[in-house]
């Protein structure tokens, strides 16, 4: 009777550590799904409105989405974080 009374111990206890888990996974994914409708809603600050950062210059292709702003490698044809075709890239120097 000791090993069955064991058994539903250590079933007990799986059971509660997966209820426990489920919850925290619920309450992450709440948290992430209210920063989306956020961010969707209201759009990403810009780096003149966000405290402590600043602007770095930038060496590559800026996305001509508003609310992207990535700054692209400067071989690039499509931005890394949206996806939005950055247009033509000529390979003409200033020489010609």
């Amino acid at each position: 009777m000791l090993a069955l009374a064991d058994f539903a111990v250590w079933v007990l206890i799986i059971f509660l550590v997966g209820f426990i888990g489920f919850f925290v996974v619920a309450a992450v994914m709440v948290v992430r799904l209210i920063g989306f409708v956020g961010r969707a809603l209201f759009g990403r600050p810009s780096a003149e409105k966000q405290p402590g950062r600043q602007r770095r210059d930038h060496h590559g292709r800026l996305c001509p989405q508003p609310r992207c702003g990535h700054v692209n490698a400067a071989d690039a044809r499509y931005c890394a974080r949206c996806g939005q075709p950055l247009g033509v890239v000529c390979n003409v120097d200033a020489y010609g």
